[in-house]
Order: structure tokens, then sequence, then C-alpha cells
């Protein structure tokens, strides 16, 4: 059987803009850039460009009928390699052969004309894909009914909130006969009971036999669609395997002696105006601490900056196990004297005390979450700035308990008994 996806050292690289260097296609720019070039007699000098590589030395193969995870942290060339299998952007090395037709859903704002109806767009779709107007008709009522846009089907999608253009894209994608279909995590837009729908459409895509490639940063969504993943770090393919072994290795890649390391922005990445993550750590009421126990006393350390002051911002925590399940979340305004709080622009620092005899003995991540009353900067989940820590020794001030008990968290109750 002949792969359907077959990708042969695949690589991609952008031209990285030196300082200085001001054209983006500007006739202006580069005339300026030509003058100053000449000016400093270099003008019939061969410019050296630096180039970034997104992706490099990528080789694998799908079959037909399997649906793989592409996973990896921010920046590791996931979105990219949608990118160039999608014929979005064409590569700089190697080869990228699908048979059979694509269907995509890479991004909220990719694939649909501003200014025609959904249901034009529908049609669209269905014709650049090389289906006759039959088939689109076929499909048409299922393809509205699953994105639950009958009242709006008619309106521009110019019109759309992004949850609307996102329900409609995928139904889109879904529906219509492609042999491989490639998501990344623009599911993360609609609420939580689409979301599940659209996993659920996605299983049963995956028991049609067509070819799913997809990304995501939730390990739980991954096990439940995936047989297979294969696990991307800064452009290159550092393992491919069955779906638990890869998930198992996303989650720890990166922290392997790293425990209860710092992460400090040393990339100027997760740069949004109303809240730049600067630092994260994690200290401790004893200095000699290295691993803490269920009864030390730690304190989550914070510091961000703000460019644009937004009165709506809201920062907070997010405590998970290594498989991404989510223990508990806290934010800034659950404080009641920071509840109305209005940051300035310039940096800022938090402190949050974590409570102690709380969780279990074992491992887990804080993550930094941000969002305001419309949107979230950093979503739980996605990647977001985090740090490994553990817990030892969570069996209890009693002798009662003589081995690790049971469950995540391990709180110590206070008990009375009346006779």
């Amino acid at each position: 059987m002949k792969p359907i996806i077959e990708v042969q050292n695949l690589g991609k690289s952008y031209v990285v803009q030196k300082p200085g260097d001001r054209w983006a296609g500007d006739l202006s720019d580069a005339a300026a850039q030509v003058l100053r070039r000449l000016l400093k007699g270099q003008i019939f000098r061969k410019e050296v460009r630096e180039r970034f590589w997104a992706l490099r030395d990528v080789s694998f193969q799908v079959f037909p009928g399997e649906v793989v995870a592409l996973a990896g942290h921010n920046g590791a060339g996931k979105s990219t390699l949608l990118k160039v299998l999608c014929r979005i952007t064409a590569p700089n090395a190697g080869s990228a052969l699908i048979r059979g037709r694509i269907g995509s859903l890479l991004e909220v704002g990719t694939g649909f004309h501003a200014d025609l109806t959904g249901r034009e767009n529908t049609y669209l779709s269905g014709t650049i894909l090389g289906m006759s107007r039959r088939e689109v008709n076929a499909r048409f009522d299922e393809i509205v009914a699953f994105a639950e846009m009958e009242s709006f089907i008619d309106e521009k999608v110019k019109r759309y909130s992004s949850g609307m253009y996102m329900r409609l894209a995928f139904s889109v994608a879904a529906h219509l006969s492609t042999e491989v279909l490639l998501v990344d995590e623009a599911l993360a837009v609609g609420d939580v009971n689409f979301q599940r729908k659209c996993m659920g459409k996605m299983g049963q895509i995956a028991g049609q036999g067509r070819t799913v490639l997809f990304v995501s940063h939730n390990a739980s969504a991954m096990r439940n669609l995936c047989t297979r993943g294969i696990l991307l770090d800064h452009g290159r393919v550092i393992q491919d395997g069955d779906i638990e072994t890869i998930v198992q290795a996303y989650l720890t890649y990166g922290s392997k002696g790293e425990q209860n390391a710092d992460w400090t922005n040393s990339t100027d990445s997760f740069c949004h105006p109303a809240f730049q993550p600067l630092s994260l750590r994690l200290s401790y009421k004893d200095p000699l601490t290295e691993t803490p126990d269920f009864q030390s006393e730690m304190t989550v350390c914070l510091e961000g900056a703000i460019e644009i002051p937004d009165p709506d911002l809201n920062v907070g925590i997010s405590i998970t196990t290594p498989e991404g399940n989510e223990i508990f979340r806290s934010f800034l305004r659950d404080t009641p004297t920071l509840a109305d709080k209005k940051f300035s622009k310039g940096k800022h620092s938090f402190r949050i005390p974590l409570p102690v005899r709380l969780l279990n003995e074992g491992d887990y991540r804080i993550e930094i979450v941000a969002h305001n009353t419309k949107a979230w900067f950093l979503e739980p989940g996605k990647g977001n700035p985090s740090i490994p820590f553990s817990i030892q020794g969570g069996f209890g001030i009693t002798p009662y308990w003589l081995e690790r008990r049971p469950g995540v968290i391990a709180p110590e109750l206070t008990w009375s008994i009346s006779d």
C-alpha cells in the first residue's frame, strides 16, 4: 500500500530581518535601502542574509486511514508543516507528496472570502476541491445543520463572529469529500459543546477510513482521536511512534533534569501588549529546599510587562498534572482587594502562596494564564510558559499513611466524633 502522505527531507526557511531593514514590499523602503548600500560602497557586494529554518530535514509517511497527532511546543514547526502540506507556502528543500484531496482547517480566517456569504463560500470550497455542484448540494444541508448556521448562512462571512466562522469552516472541511483532513488547533475558538461535537465528528471521520493530521496541545484529545504521533522540536522530527509514547514524550520533553526550574522569556515571545510574561519561578520558605514535601511552604513568583493597559486584564496560574489534566486554577481577581485592580504601563510582580498539605506526592506543572472579558491572551493548555515541580512524601502528619495516598490531592481534613 502506498502512503497517502509522503514527506522527504522537507525544509522551510525564512529570512531573518536585521535591525535597520524596513523593506517589506514597499517601494520607498526598497529605494532607501539601495541608497544606504550605495553610500556605504556596498551596492555590488552580495548581501548575506541570516535564515531561520522553521522545518529542517523532516521525513515521515502516513498511510490511508491513519489518524496522526503532530505534537510539540510552540515554535516546533507544526503549523508551518501543515501550511506546506496544504500548498499555502512552498518548501525550500525536500518534497511533500499527498495522494488525494485535502480538506483543512488551519486557522480562523483561512479559506473563506470575506465578501461572500456562508452559502457561497461552501460551494466555493467544494469547487476548489474538484467537487461538482451536485456533490455539494447533497451535503449542504448537513453542513449547515452541523455548524448550527441555518439563520446566518446567507450573511457575508465578514459579519460572522470568530466562533461562527470557525463552526462553518470546520463543518465544510469535515463534510466535503476529501481523503485527507488537516486540522490545526483552531477548534479552541469554539465553545465547549461545539468542541465536543467536533471531536466526535473527527472520531467518526477516522472510523470512515479517512486520513487525519491533527495538531493539538491537548493530551487527552490526542489520546482519544489518534493512534500514532509525531513529535517535533525546533523544526525537526525527534520521535515517531504510538500515541501513548508520543504523548508521554511531549509532556516530559525539555523538562527532564529541570525539576523546579525557572522560566525566563529570553526569546521575547508571548508578546501580547496587554500582558507579556517575563519570568516564572517557585520559591520556598526554607532556602535549602530542593524537592518540597507536602508541608513545604511554596510561593509562585510571576513577573509580567504591560505595554497597553487593559482595565479588564486578569492574570492567573493553572496547576496541572504532566498529562495536562488541570487540578485547579487561580486568578488575581479572586482576591477581594485586587478585584478592581487597574494596571499601569510597565513591569509588575505577582506572588501567589500555594496551599500547604494540598497536593499529593507526584509531578506537577505551573502554567501562566491571562485574559480579559473578551478573549484569552494565554489560554490554559495551549503551550503557555510553565515550569515543572515535584512533591515528595505526601503521606500525612500522623503515622497512619505509610504509602502514597490515592488521588491527585491529599488534604488533611479535621474529623470529630460524637458518641
